[in-house]
């Protein structure tokens, strides 16, 4: 695409800061970017936004006017702020880039911005889509440990939340971005989700240590990163005599995690989860050496033979590790190779220019066909009708009807 459309949408959640650093992409290529989020982690979210919804919700329950409607007609005050907002981003843009959530809670935006003749690419990247039970099975199949939760987490999971989501999301969207890992109960062809970075933040440093390299694991959150695992094979290592430093780094504001990275030989980013996420490309760019739960094999294989990351999980950490303090010139060889392997996928210029090529370029091809959900997904009894009512939404649809086989299983209408 050689323009960008002169309006752009930005929203609704800022991962890792990733709000700015696609608004400098836009602005830099002539468009006005307007950006929303529902609230923000100020550790982590950092991006300048135009609309908080949290705090102009604050704002306006403290208001005389609202007191007033309050009162006479019981208003909903958040619900008001989100009406506004939608209004307000719908007259000032032509394209909307949407992180879950949408910006109403059933997701009924998403059908008002395709209704209003907007272009509408959504960004799914993680446990917004992931259906637990599919993701069980899936590993299962595959003898692959599961993603852990927090006690009592399944116990919130709706198929029409979860499910729901994402059959609006393949019904309206124009473009689909999405990882495999959260794709299990796909149904509409997608785009490979390379997690963006503004590359010039994080440049090359010091090398690796030859002698005691330094060996570090920073969870967002312990126990989907798999911190307990990573713990064990670190304390087993040193009983072995192994010879590194280890430093376990929690709640590092993202403004911070540069710092951080200079002086770390040896990321350990994840175990449950696959795909590295934001941090491993972080890290790369910087030259370090990322041990990360990928399975190429399942997932990735197009990248494989060019991904430096070293994959790992709960079953190997510890091998696994214990191979990368000891290999220093193995180390030295993937680090070389991290930031090159960045700039051509993950940069946030890359990033920006493909899906808006996909988006003017109706007949692109995706990077996945899914079949997992038509083909291999055993529901629960009490997900059936709920399931089969979301097949119903989509199946009115043009690739719905070119991609999704007739038939039945498993109580399952297609």
């Amino acid at each position: 695409m050689s323009e960008f459309p002169k309006g752009i949408f930005i929203g609704m959640q800022d991962l890792c800061s990733t709000i700015d650093e696609m608004r400098m992409v836009f602005e830099r290529r002539g468009a006005k970017v307007f950006t929303a989020v529902h609230e923000q982690n100020k550790l982590f979210d950092q991006s300048k936004v135009d609309y908080n919804i949290r705090e102009q919700s604050k704002k306006y329950y403290s208001s005389l006017a609202f007191k007033l409607k309050h009162r006479i007609f019981g208003e909903n005050g958040e619900l008001r702020v989100r009406r506004k907002l939608l209004r307000k981003a719908i007259k000032s843009n032509d394209v909307f880039i949407m992180y879950h959530p949408s910006i109403y809670s059933d997701y009924s935006d998403l059908a008002q911005i395709k209704a209003a003749g907007k272009k509408l690419i959504c960004l799914v990247f993680g446990d917004d889509v992931r259906w637990y039970n599919a993701m069980r099975q899936w590993h299962e199949k595959r003898n692959i440990p599961p993603m852990e939760y927090e006690e009592g987490y399944v116990d919130t999971l709706s198929v029409d939340k979860w499910v729901g989501y994402l059959r609006q999301v393949e019904r309206y969207a124009d473009v689909i971005v999405m990882h495999p890992d959260t794709a299990h109960m796909a149904l509409r062809p997608y785009m490979h989700y390379y997690m963006q970075l503004d590359t010039s933040k994080f440049m090359p440093g010091r090398g690796q240590r030859k002698e005691r390299p330094v060996v570090s694991h920073a969870p967002s959150n312990n126990k989907v990163k798999g911190t307990r695992y990573v713990l064990e094979a670190v304390k087993e290592l040193k009983e072995e005599g192994f010879d590194f430093e280890f430093r376990l780094m929690e709640k590092v504001p993202y403004d911070k995690v540069y710092d951080f990275y200079k002086d770390v030989d040896i990321m350990i980013v994840q175990l449950l989860a696959h795909g590295g996420g934001k941090q491993s490309y972080e890290l790369l760019s910087c030259g370090k050496v990322v041990i990360s739960r990928m399975q190429y094999e399942d997932y990735l294989p197009h990248i494989k033979e060019e991904c430096p990351i070293i994959d790992a999980d709960t079953r190997n950490i510890k091998e696994v590790l214990g191979n990368a303090i000891l290999d220093y010139s193995k180390r030295v060889e993937l680090a070389g190779k991290g930031r090159d392997y960045v700039l051509k996928y993950h940069d946030v210029n890359t990033f920006c220019n493909r899906i808006m090529n996909a988006l003017s370029d109706t007949d692109h091809s995706p990077d996945y066909k899914p079949s997992f959900f038509r083909e291999e997904y055993i529901p629960a009894e009490n997900e059936v009708d709920d399931l089969n009512k979301w097949n119903r939404f989509v199946s009115d649809c043009s690739w719905y009807k070119k991609y999704v086989k007739p038939g039945e299983r498993s109580g399952l209408k297609f």
